[in-house]
């Protein structure tokens, strides 16, 4: 059975993918992985896309073909992935909010950040809220679905396992690399997205389906709306 990989965006963690899998009902495998440097685990010796793709590729996942849905920056991780340079056979991919137009003060902003030292917070519940804040998510949903990185110090601080060195990966553009890619892409977007413009969607090289009235979270926002669309795709031509 083909393993279904979910690759969450900067900041966030796999927890995310919890309002989609109660729509999913995948019949195989489902990895809904921390991406290095997110989560609490180490970020790379050189954070981009291409060291956070070869850290994917670099896990025991169930069974030899994956199917991948990647939001923003997980989708871009995804395009790296299923250029087949990585050894992972990817048999289908679609991807979300994923920017290929980015503001330079945007990513100078998030370059200088990425030299800050990690933060720690007095309790757990101020470092569940910043975790929301990075992952782009706090006043989405209710609750904070970002947990899985937050930890105790040790000390009595707390902190959110986000490695600010991952901000280095602003500013990465892979659409170019559409034409390389060894399976079928569906590329969605949130109609609302504030991040990516239909014409940043579009530089896939193929039309961008819109979820109306969903913005950069569509995962968290409109689960059902998006399955609706990503589920048929990648379940298409594969054994049941």
């Amino acid at each position: 059975m083909t393993t279904l990989l979910l690759l969450h965006g900067l900041g966030g963690d796999g927890g995310l993918w919890a309002p989609l899998l109660a729509e999913a009902r995948w019949p195989g495998p489902v990895v809904d992985i921390d991406l290095d440097g997110h989560g609490g685990r180490p970020a790379p010796l050189r954070p981009a896309i291409g060291t956070l793709a070869a850290g994917v590729a670099a896990r025991e996942l169930p069974g030899d073909d994956v199917v991948v849905l990647g939001h923003s920056l997980g989708g871009a991780v995804g395009v790296l992935l299923a250029t087949g340079l990585y050894g992972v056979r990817v048999r289908r991919l679609a991807i979300f909010g994923v920017k290929d137009d980015w503001d330079p003060d945007l990513v100078a902003r998030l370059h200088r950040g990425a030299d800050a030292p990690a933060r720690t917070f007095a309790t757990r519940e101020e470092a569940l809220e910043r975790a929301a804040l990075l992952a782009g998510v706090r006043g989405e949903v209710e609750g904070t679905p970002v947990t899985r990185g937050v930890a105790e110090n040790g000390d009595g601080t707390w902190s959110t396992g986000f490695a600010p060195s991952s901000n280095l990966v602003a500013g990465q553009r892979v659409a170019a690399l559409a034409p390389a890619l060894t399976c079928p892409l569906l590329v969605v977007r949130g109609g609302d997205d504030p991040l990516v413009t239909p014409a940043e969607a579009a530089a896939f090289g193929i039309d961008p389906v819109t979820i109306a009235g969903a913005g950069h979270h569509p995962h968290l926002t409109h689960p059902a709306d998006l399955w609706a669309e990503v589920g048929p795709f990648l379940r298409e031509g594969l054994d049941a």
